[in-house]
């Protein structure tokens, strides 16, 4: 029998033409049973490039007629819930995780066992593999399922699976696998996205996924009553591992069809939104979240946005740096000059992020500037009024800003000297007390204060604005660079000296020995031994 599936090819040549339209190129037969695949002569029976099949000339008559090509199906509505759950199950498990994959999901603060409960799996590259994965998934299923299930298509008479190798990520809706999200592991250009839904839209015998929501649960008793709402599977698995809350990951901030329905089956009374903190540099964001917030008014529930510090773009980013998001209350109604209030106070949310984010990255100023961006938004968050002190330990500035203590110790004073407009830091010394409800007598101790001297806006106004006087030296510090002779240029080097004069009628008191100092760099990069040299 002549078959498409064959593999062995063997191109014609001049002392071995095609047989059927005699040309010594562009044609080949099959060495399993010595039939003709010609690109030149037509026959019933069209192959997938162009060609055409053709029986041996040597053979009279064929065992079995060729097999009629299958007509493809058009793209159905795929299949219901509780049977795609069973399909994409049996795929994930014949789909183990490679070590390179489950390093990428530890780098996120995942464990082993979050990795395995979450069902990550790992789908390879190779066509046979592709080709068994199918036959596993469809192995005991009716034939009505070809065509409904995504991901699964006909390529040359034999059901395979699209999609790029990369993390199986499954989609769960009420702990039943609705979809699968593939993240390509691989280097992906400008034109690629990294993340893409295992779907076989537009092919033979496809089906289209669409784009489901995803339920995640936390391990052991979840708090339904508030649910969080945020973008990415990976990101709120983390997110309900962390916070002990269910989370609905939407699949673009603007694709949430799905989210009042489900915000319904949950019985939730309250959400917290927590989409990145890119608002401020992408107005698309901006304008979802608020579409999302004026969707949310229509359910009689409460409704907080979680904010973090700009250091993390994501919640899960700042969940596995020790943070907890502090939520802030939104509020509704449909009266129109306390709608036109909410947009002005989001206005003024996105003139601060933006502030916020210009002084974290201003360019002028060293890592001082980030820490003390992050003190002002921690006092913010607080709701401390401007002016009013509060304790701001090395302690907690080292855990608001990820550095160590010495380090957060050495910015606080930077900070006093090179933002003086913005924030003041007082240092306290506290007297042996006696603590009445505890009996515990308190050692003396000191304690740092800080307040702000503007508001949150103007005060890191103040921070992204500083311009040093001088640049930095090598070592970090601000001293002025010593001064250069015009005429004899760096190789003459320096006679520094110090007198001491009165101040009244400016008498020469002392003289300091003086001593020559050589320039360590040259002009073009030359550098040349510092000496140091007394004068007899």
């Amino acid at each position: 029998m002549l078959s498409s599936n064959a593999r062995t090819f063997t191109p014609v040549s001049r002392t071995n033409p095609c047989p059927i339209c005699g040309k010594p190129d562009n044609c080949n037969t099959l060495a399993e049973t010595g039939d003709v695949y010609c690109r030149r002569i037509p026959s019933a029976h069209p192959g997938s490039d162009g060609g055409y099949f053709h029986h041996s000339p040597d053979r009279a008559a064929m065992p079995r007629p060729f097999p009629h090509p299958v007509p493809p199906r058009v793209n159905q509505t795929p299949a219901d819930p509780e049977v795609l759950d069973r399909l994409y199950r049996r795929l994930i498990t014949a789909c183990p995780l490679t070590e390179t994959d489950r390093v990428h999901l530890r780098g996120r603060a995942l464990t082993d066992d979050q990795i395995s409960r979450h069902g990550y799996g790992s789908l390879p590259a190779a066509r046979q593999d592709r080709d068994r994965l199918a036959a596993i998934m469809l192995d005991g299923e009716g034939s009505h399922l070809v065509g409904q299930i995504p991901g699964i298509y006909r390529n040359d008479g034999r059901l395979t699976i699209s999609g790029r190798a990369g993390i199986l990520i499954p989609v769960l809706q009420h702990s039943l696998i609705v979809g699968i999200q593939i993240r390509h592991t691989g280097k992906v250009n400008d034109t690629a996205q990294r993340y893409t839904w295992l779907s076989s839209r537009n092919l033979p015998d496809g089906c289209g996924s669409g784009a489901p929501s995803h339920v995640a649960m936390p391990d052991g008793d979840a708090d339904v009553e508030t649910v969080i709402i945020t973008e990415g599977i990976i990101k709120a698995n983390i997110t309900a591992d962390r916070m002990g809350r269910a989370v609905i990951a939407v699949p673009g901030v603007t694709i949430t069809a799905d989210v009042i329905p489900l915000l319904t089956q949950l019985g939730a009374t309250g959400v917290w939104l927590a989409y990145d903190n890119d608002a401020a540099t992408k107005p698309e964001v901006a304008r979802a979240e608020q579409k999302l917030i004026d969707t949310l008014s229509a359910l009689t529930c409460t409704v907080h946005r979680l904010s973090w510090a700009v250091t993390w773009k994501g919640v899960d980013d700042a969940l596995t740096s020790g943070i907890v998001p502090v939520a802030m209350a939104i509020a509704f109604s449909d009266n129109r000059t306390e709608a036109s209030i909410l947009r002005q106070q989001l206005k003024e949310e996105r003139a601060y992020t933006r502030s916020l984010l210009a002084a974290s990255n201003s360019r002028h100023n060293g890592p001082e500037a980030r820490t003390a961006a992050n003190i002002v938004h921690d006092l913010k968050m607080r709701r401390i009024p401007v002016g009013q002190w509060i304790p701001m330990t090395r302690k907690r500035i080292s855990t608001l800003c990820g550095i160590s203590k010495k380090t957060a110790s050495n910015h606080k004073h930077q900070i006093a000297q090179h933002f003086p407009g913005a924030l003041e830091f007082e240092n306290r010394h506290f007297p042996r007390s006696l603590n009445r409800e505890t009996g515990e007598i308190r050692p003396p101790h000191d304690l740092t204060f800080v307040r702000l001297l503007k508001g949150p806006v103007d005060a890191l106004t103040v921070i992204a604005g500083n311009r040093p006087p001088v640049d930095k030296n090598g070592n970090g510090g601000r001293r002025t660079k010593r001064p250069l002779c015009r005429t004899c240029g760096p190789g003459a080097g320096l006679l520094i000296e110090s007198r001491t004069r009165c101040k009244r009628c400016n008498e020469i008191l002392s003289v300091t020995q003086p001593h020559v100092v050589n320039r360590s760099t040259l002009p073009g990069g030359q550098t040349v031994p510092r000496e140091k040299s007394g004068t007899p």
